[in-house]
């Protein structure tokens, strides 16, 4: 199994590109809102949050900044450059086995399980959901984003390592063969599908940036975000750039 969160071919500038946007820029800041406000939705910061696939660190960077405390929270990435940058940043992370987390690698059972933009970059993803399945704890919160509808598949896409992206059918389908069952569904950034589909028609690889997000001024960031924290509380949004999900474990489950 490849157990490759952020992709092997992916260019290592990618890290230092997350840690100089994953705080403030409008995209990040509202995927974390959305995660973050499921988690405690689903009262899911009473024990172990463990991040997979934890990049530089920017989720967990903002739960601490937010009052979670550093001993209940735990990055993980197959990469030791990323893993370094997160840890210079105060969040506590350890380079992942490649053979995928391990429970002898936890200081406990996670009660809350993230994978941001992760999955999309296995080969197995079903394998992997599964192994988090068994190490995790009862009533665990899995919550998951990944990008969205195969018809939005870019030349960034081949940048980033991506193997898919994803349905709503085919997550669920992918959690649930891991034992997972699936309590909420919803796209995010509706607004971005149709410069979404002109990237993907139009952009060509030679022609791609050295940055993958854009620069905008700060009060443009700012609305953004606003805006786009507002949208991804409306549930009924038929398609949108990412996916999120959320699924528990539960003991009554059958794979």
């Amino acid at each position: 199994m490849t157990t490759e969160p952020h992709g092997g071919n992916m260019q290592r500038a990618h890290y230092q590109t997350l840690a100089d946007h994953d705080q403030q820029y409008w995209w990040f800041a509202t995927r974390h809102d959305t995660v973050i406000r499921w988690l405690k939705l689903n009262r899911s910061f009473s024990g172990l949050l463990l991040d997979v696939g934890c990049g530089a660190g920017g989720f967990l960077r903002r739960c601490i900044d937010e009052g979670v405390p550093e001993s209940t929270v735990l990055g993980m990435d197959i990469d030791a450059k990323s893993i370094a940058i997160a840890t210079n940043r105060g969040v506590p992370a350890m380079t992942m086995p490649e053979a995928g987390p391990n429970s002898a690698h936890l200081p406990q059972q996670p009660n809350a399980i993230t994978m941001l933009d992760v999955l999309e970059h296995l080969d197995d993803p079903v394998a992997m959901l599964r192994e988090l399945h068994d190490l995790s704890s009862q009533d665990c919160t899995l919550i998951i984003l990944v990008p969205a509808h195969a018809w939005l598949w870019s030349a960034w896409d081949d940048r980033l390592g991506h193997r898919r992206r994803y349905t709503r059918r085919m997550l669920r389908s992918h959690l649930q063969g891991a034992g997972w069952h699936v309590t909420r569904q919803r796209h995010l950034f509706p607004t971005m599908v149709l410069p979404g589909l002109c990237r993907a028609r139009l952009l060509k690889a030679s022609t791609l940036p050295a940055d993958e997000f854009p620069r905008v001024p700060r009060w443009l960031n700012t609305l953004l975000h606003l805006w786009t924290t507002a949208m991804a509380r409306m549930p009924w949004w038929p398609c949108g750039s990412s996916l999120a999900t959320v699924a528990i474990k539960r003991s009554d489950q059958s794979r």
